[in-house]
């Protein structure tokens, strides 16, 4: 907000517009997982984040442009938000024997907090040392990374677990 020159109460507006679309495509996106199939959608997600993370890199400062860029970043990343969500619970489903849920889940969501942790704390020391643009830049950077390994080590599993 203060880098890029956004009031707070045009934050207020954002991030609303932002809530309304997750609440907006929960529902929607947990049908297309099912339809369109789980991969597909991992690809769109990270597709969208890449892009929204660049928009948020390329952000002007203190511009007429500047909110038009984060109204549009921002709600997509709660769209992948909401694609996420649904997509990664109904892939694990998918491939983990039911035996071996709980622990399976227990560990990945232990993994994925530490991750998030480490994240947020490497974003703040990158945006207070290095620059407010890097974390965004580097998240772009590795989630397209991401895509390109979704595009090579994910596929639908042939049979679905139970």
């Amino acid at each position: 907000m203060d880098f890029l020159g956004i009031s707070d109460g045009d934050w207020g507006v954002v991030y609303t517009l932002s809530l309304i679309v997750y609440l907006g495509t929960v529902m929607p996106i947990g049908v297309l997982v099912d339809k369109v199939g789980r991969r597909k959608l991992m690809l769109f997600l990270t597709g969208i984040v890449c892009f929204s993370g660049f928009l948020f890199a390329l952000a002007p400062q203190g511009t007429e442009y500047t909110l038009i860029y984060v109204l549009v970043a921002f709600p997509m990343l709660m769209l992948a938000n909401a694609a996420m969500f649904n997509v990664f619970p109904a892939l694990e489903a998918d491939l983990v024997p039911r035996e071996k849920r709980g622990r399976v889940s227990a560990i990945l969501l232990l993994l994925s907090g530490i991750a998030g942790a480490a994240g947020q704390v490497l974003a703040g020391f990158a945006y207070e040392r290095i620059h407010p643009r890097f974390p965004f830049i580097l998240l772009t950077a590795l989630i397209f990374a991401d895509f390109i390994l979704v595009i090579f080590l994910v596929k639908e599993p042939r049979e679905r677990e139970l």
